[in-house]
């Protein structure tokens, strides 16, 4: 188990305020926020590239704050990959075994069975110079998981590379995490990652962890409308001051059996949006809307509507193809209420 401990640093102009989190043995922590929110430099402190001002690391319950990154039995990928360029594959694996003065047999075995878990065994003797971006991200994951390392810490591991490789590694991640056990610690921008190999989610902003939860609690329940409005929640509504007639949609809102409000806004998931054209009006809020714009998305669809206030819907392909919704069509808006979530706007 990690855990970090009111952990705050100055770097420059930027600073890590207060950051405190645990990840229990065996889970998968993606860190998400924006470019600039701390959540490399987090990851670094962990991994002991950077001293903290205050706070503390523990690891099993060790305060490891002060140990130097290789006596902490942490595995680091950085976003770099960090190779050894005059080194052979074999030699970058072997690397932090022979600093650890490993015997040469042992280091020969644990080796070839880190190149085979990781399907490089064919490249061992290439150098790291001619490899593909595939290639590099597989040789430094290897050289993390031969020093069997219970933690694992990545940093935008997957962001440089094409989609299909990113795809192949995304779904070897998630069988070495479930075959090995790790626990791992992996900073993201990219939200199908997260959903993917993620049991739980960070939202880092301005360096502060604003939300840690499970990935579906995050996205579905954030707390707060910067974490709302980063995790793609179009539908975010202020509470209206002393005029609540100036939309009546949102003022609608307000009355739904969602407790008290004061001093908070609302936020509705796109695709917790249902329509219909005719018929009884469906359980919650049922509110007229006129669609502005229907993009395409691959496998859902976007819908603009104007109904008083600006909402965005998603839908499924086989909603669209069933309600045909085009711009200027006039629809009834359904939004149940367990939808409607409440968010601190502080």
């Amino acid at each position: 188990m990690l855990e970090v401990c009111n952990l705050s640093m100055g770097l420059g102009e930027f600073s890590l305020h207060d950051v405190s989190l645990t990840v229990e043995k065996g889970q998968y922590l993606c860190l998400a926020g924006p470019t600039g929110a701390g959540k490399t430099v987090l990851l670094e402190c962990i991994a002991g590239l950077h001293r903290p001002d205050r706070g503390a690391i523990r690891l099993h319950g060790c305060d490891v704050t002060w140990l130097v990154p290789e006596a902490r039995g942490i595995g680091y990928v950085p976003q770099d990959y960090a190779l050894f360029p005059h080194m052979t594959v074999f030699e970058n694996i072997a690397y932090g075994l022979r600093e650890q003065g490993m015997r040469k047999e042992v280091i020969t075995r644990k080796v070839r069975d880190a190149a085979e878990t990781m399907q490089i065994g064919y490249l061992l003797e290439r150098d790291v110079l001619h490899l593909s971006g595939g290639e590099r991200q597989r040789t430094a994951l290897a050289r993390a998981l031969v020093l069997d390392c219970e933690l694992l810490l990545l940093d935008e591991s997957l962001s440089a590379l094409d989609v299909v490789t990113t795809k192949e590694l995304s779904l070897q991640l998630a069988d070495l995490h479930q075959q090995l056990g790790l626990t791992v610690i992996h900073v993201t921008h990219d939200f199908d990652e997260a959903f993917s190999l993620a049991t739980h989610i960070g939202i880092c902003h301005q360096g502060r962890l604003l939300q840690l939860d499970t990935v579906e609690e995050v996205f579905t329940r954030p707390t707060c409308r910067t974490v709302a409005e980063f995790v793609g929640i179009a539908n975010v509504f202020p509470r209206l001051g002393a005029d609540p007639q100036t939309c009546p949609v949102v003022s609608r809102l307000y009355q739904s059996p969602i407790q008290e409000l004061a001093g908070r806004c609302v936020c509705i998931r796109p695709d917790q949006l249902r329509f219909s054209r005719n018929g009884p009006p469906a359980a919650g809020l049922t509110i007229p809307g006129t669609v502005r714009q229907v993009r395409w998305l691959g496998p859902l669809h976007e819908v603009v509507l104007d109904a008083g206030v600006s909402m965005v819907a998603t839908l499924s392909r086989q909603e669209q193809e069933t309600l045909r919704l085009r711009p200027g069509d006039s629809v009834n808006i359904n939004v149940p209420d367990e939808a409607v979530h409440v968010l601190d706007d502080r």
